[in-house]
């Protein structure tokens, strides 16, 4: 039994307020220096007395504090938030699960708004049920807890947290948009427009805060309807795609997010700032759109509230006279810009008198406007990338294809990124022509000899980005504003030798990444590379919503969906981002009935990422429709021709049925006919999770329907379906020659399909194919499904991720020299997040981590590093990190407090290993474990004394 240390409660209060407001962060205290340290706060009984005077005291406090799912400071969110934390653990004994919690709220200056003391083990999703909160005002709250250990011979004395550290959120426009803010454009109309203001601020009051909250109308695959500038700075970009509100089951879609920042640090200490707006409506495509909306509330040390909103004060530039926007060849048909130095407004940002500004247009008020929400998930980050790796000058082998006598430079950022080029000329002539070819290739050599990798310093595959830019005299720089997807450009001068002097940067946007979030690292190189490169994209590639690429069609995708949520869930503690995403794609569906279909996991991914079912209960009746259950014929069984008339295998349009995609399964692997396994399995699965999270939201009757239609559809596929030689058909059996390829064992492996004795078979077929033939959709199926079950040491997993042929992400790395995942292994884009399925592979079955309960409540950890030696991974959780380090006779696991987690090591005598006595240790003592086939494991496992890790040993 563990030495509980025991204080009296005179003792414990004494060390807790021993913090002194020097021991807090100056960003987690909050802007206001007076804010001081919440008080610990002393559990009450009933009777009215204070808590037993046995009380150990933990010296740790909780961490991970999250308003909404966003880490502080939480910038835009509802009225009424939640709370989420991670419990710490207490400085001694073991398996410690939260009792009790105490959360406050309070203003900036230090008021109290909100406090409750809940005996609860709930440390997610605690719900504000206080006052009414001010809209676009800044709040701090704090938490404490009181755990106790889950183990009987550990039972004693609570263990009470200090206070967290304060965490910042500031609340969306929650009383409405100003009367006064308005949309406003250029009078010319057109794609671009320059806005901007001076805002003047008061001389003997202090600005105590400033927030900023921003929209544009443009198209959905534009990011930067709207570039926020002050004092020529650039604040930050949006608005992105819509989204329905969902928090609540509320699915009301939201056609015009907006975006909130924090600009206080750019308005303190300052007489004006000069706010300016550079902004980019809409091709065209679908009806022009054009328009910014945006308020500043401001509060002042005194206590008085200004607002400045987009009005009739604001002058505006028509910005096409210097971008001079023409149609692109790029698939998403966005003009790119043929920019001309000569018609910049020089200095227009920062407030320098510019010729062609003129009262801005002003359009519909935003108190009558619909679509106005605050987006659920964090900003988009824009950051410098500095200069290229490469930039040299190199011979034209056509200077045709530029123009005559070009100086060619050939530039290499070393990585893929989304973003744009800056170059900076000292000294430029006036009417100089520069192209700017930009791609994610480099040229081969030898296009038509597939085995020779060889390239020269010319941009390959361009997808239409390629612009002229026009030099002035003197000094100059021209930045691209709309965003691109590249890592090389060729820079071209035409019209006469290029500058003496000029450099060439880039600036990047990607979705929010926190790099302390994951890690992975192991003792197999290739394996490393093959995690960096899918993380890499995973943070790099994406944007507000995920995408097939935002190289080529930035269109969001189910499937594509599937993956890079998964993925992103697996390395960052960051849930919003997914939401926003799911809500917008199945609202705006896409044409693949098995696509479709995926719109129901993608719900139940959000319920076990968060624990609510708030998008479930949003879409009900559309994901109900969505399983396509209504394609069910006279057999019961889903029809192909249901959706497609010309069968299964017709194209294109609408109804249109996937597999998998470049390649599609050859013929060994997969028989198509009309009534296909897979498109059966992603109905029965979906209708399975849609009947539970109806019943998680109380409404029995629908989960009973669900249910019902589930049971039918598993009997016809039993009946008609299941050829037992190991699995499912591929169809009817009678329809397909009782063919059973790879393809379905992967998919029904994955869709839980396979009855529970038949699974080691159906796995064992699977992981004898191995990888080959699979697209990079498909992968992730085929990992996921080796996932499902420990049939080997795991040598299967290890395989399928360290392959080097062409087929395979060592390959792409090989012969592509590619820093992202790729579209397929045969070609497309360089930037497909699809492509991610490694990290699943990685962290779900090397390292053998399985979530069990919606917020990782419970999960286990079973190893299978084949044949590497040694590995380690950080994932993060809603509830906190796991860390698991693993050797081949050993499991250590960091266990998050209030979870519980299986711990497994290799090495039952059913493995390959016999004939050797096995003793198995934990933390030091011998243990009787549960054998699971080839693994031993401890479990109902909790979190370590001081949270040490958990070590599970064979020795």
């Amino acid at each position: 039994m563990p030495n509980f240390r025991v204080f009296s409660l005179a003792v414990a209060l004494a060390l807790l307020t021993s913090a002194t407001p020097a021991s807090i962060s100056a960003e987690n205290r909050g802007r206001d220096p007076s804010f001081k340290p919440i008080a610990p706060h002393v559990a009450i009984h009933n009777n009215g007395a204070a808590a037993s005077s046995m009380v150990t005291v933990n010296l740790g406090r909780p961490t991970g504090l999250l308003c909404n799912f966003r880490k502080s400071p939480a910038i835009g969110v509802t009225a009424t938030p939640t709370f989420s934390w991670i419990v710490p653990p207490c400085a001694s004994g073991t398996d410690h699960e939260q009792t009790r919690f105490w959360i406050r709220v309070a203003n900036a200056t230090n008021g109290t708004v909100w406090e409750t003391d809940q005996a609860s083990p709930n440390s997610t999703n605690i719900l504000y049920t206080g006052p009414q909160l001010r809209g676009a005002t800044e709040y701090l709250w704090t938490v404490q807890t009181w755990t106790a250990s889950a183990t009987a011979m550990e039972r004693g004395a609570p263990c009470q947290s200090e206070p967290s550290e304060p965490a910042r959120f500031v609340t969306a426009l929650t009383d409405g948009w100003d009367s006064g803010a308005s949309w406003i454009w250029s009078s010319a109309g057109g794609t671009y427009a320059y806005l901007r203001k001076t805002i003047a601020l008061s001389a003997d009051d202090a600005v105590a805060s400033a927030f900023a909250f921003a929209t544009a109308k443009t198209d959905d695959w534009i990011l930067c309807g709207f570039k926020l500038y002050l004092e020529g700075a650039l604040v930050g970009v949006g608005p992105g795609r819509g989204e329905a509100v969902v928090w609540g089951g509320n699915g009301s879609y939201q056609d015009k997010p907006y975006t909130a920042f924090d600009v206080t640090s750019s308005m303190q200490g300052k007489s004006s700032v000069v706010a300016a707006v550079q902004g980019l409506g809409s091709s065209g495509k679908g009806g022009p759109k054009a328009g910014v909306l945006l308020q500043f509330v401001i509060r002042f040390k005194s206590g008085k509230v200004v607002s400045v909103t987009t009005d009739h004060t604001w002058e505006a530039f028509d910005a096409d006279r210097y971008y001079h926007p023409h149609p692109g060849s790029n698939w998403y048909l966005h003009k790119l810009e043929f920019t001309d130095a000569r018609d910049e407004p020089v200095g227009w940002r920062t407030g320098a008198a510019a010729s062609g500004f003129a009262p801005a247009k002003v359009g519909a008020s935003a108190s009558n406007a619909t679509g106005l929400w605050p987006k659920m998930a964090e900003p988009v980050a824009v950051r410098e990338v500095g200069a290229p790796s490469v930039l040299t000058r190199v011979a034209s082998f056509n200077t045709s294809l530029f123009c005559p006598g070009a100086a060619v430079f050939y530039a290499d950022f070393g990585r893929e990124f989304q973003g744009g080029v800056r170059l900076s000329v000292a000294g430029g002539a006036d009417g100089q022509r520069v192209v700017i070819v930009s791609g994610e290739s480099r040229q081969r050599a030898y296009p038509k000899n597939k085995t020779n990798t060889d390239t020269l310093p010319f941009v390959g595959d361009t997808w239409g980005y390629n612009m002229t830019w026009t030099l002035r005299d003197g000094d100059q720089t021209i930045e691209q504003d709309a965003y691109m997807e590249f890592r090389y450009f060729n820079l071209v001068f035409c019209d006469g030798p290029p500058p003496t002097e000029f450099n060439v940067t880039a600036w990047q946007v990607e979705q929010a990444w926190d790099p302390a979030d994951t890690a992975f690292t192991s003792s197999n190189a290739t394996l490393n590379a093959v995690w960096e490169l899918a993380r890499y994209t995973i943070e790099a590639g994406i944007l507000d919503t995920y995408t097939d690429s935002n190289t080529r069609e930035r269109k969001p995708y189910e499937a594509d969906g599937l993956v890079a949520a998964t993925s992103r869930l697996w390395t960052q503690r960051e849930y919003m981002w997914a939401r926003h995403s799911h809500s917008y794609v199945i609202e705006h569906p896409t044409w693949p009935v098995e696509w479709v279909q995926i719109s129901v996991l993608l719900a139940q991914l959000d319920y076990w990422a968060t624990g609510t079912a708030s998008l479930a209960k949003a879409y009900l009746p559309l994901l109900s429709n969505n399983t396509r259950w209504r394609d069910a014929d006279g057999s019961g069984l889903l029809n192909c021709s249901a959706q497609t008339p010309n069968g299964c295998a017709a194209r294109p349009g609408a109804g249109h049925h996937i597999v998998d995609w470049f390649p599609a399964p050859s013929g060994t692997m997969f028989h198509n006919s009309e009534h296909t396994s897979v498109n059966n399995a992603f109905c029965l699965r979906g209708l399975r999770d849609l009947s539970a999270l109806a019943a998680v939201l109380g409404k029995t009757e629908v989960s009973a329907g669900l249910t019902a239609k589930a049971d039918a559809l598993a009997a016809a596929m039993q009946a008609q379906m299941w050829g037992g030689t190991p699995g499912f058909c591929d169809g009817v059996c009678s329809e397909v020659g009782n063919h059973s390829g790879v393809t379905t064992a992967a998919f029904t492996l994955f869709t839980d399909l396979v009855p529970t004795e038949a699974i080691p078979a159906v796995w064992k077929e699977a992981a004898a194919w191995g990888a080959e033939g699979f697209g990079d959709y498909g992968v992730f199926i085929y990992l996921s499904a080796l996932n499902k079950f420990a049939g080997d040491d795991g040598t299967a997993m290890v395989t399928a991720l360290t392959k080097c042929d062409p087929m395979s992400w060592c390959g792409e790395m090989k012969a592509s020299n590619a820093t992202m995942t790729r579209e397929s292994w045969l070609g497309g884009t360089y930037s497909h997040p699809w492509g991610t399925g490694a990290i699943t592979g990685v962290a779900g079955g090397v390292m053998g981590i399985a979530q069990t309960a919606p917020e990782f409540s419970t999960f286990t950890v079973k190893p299978r590093l084949g044949p590497v030696s040694s590995a380690s991974i950080l994932v993060p959780t809603l509830r906190g990190y796991i860390n698991v380090t693993a050797g081949p006779s050993h499991t250590a696991v960091a266990i998050p407090c209030s979870t519980r987690a299986s711990v497994c090591v290799l090495g039952s005598e059913t493995s390959a290993v016999k004939g050797v006595l096995r003793t198995v240790v934990l933390d030091g003592v011998v243990v009787t474990p549960r054998v699971d086939n080839l693994h031993l494991c401890v479990d109902n496992l909790g979190c370590g004394s001081a949270g040490a890790p958990r070590t599970v040993r064979l020795v």
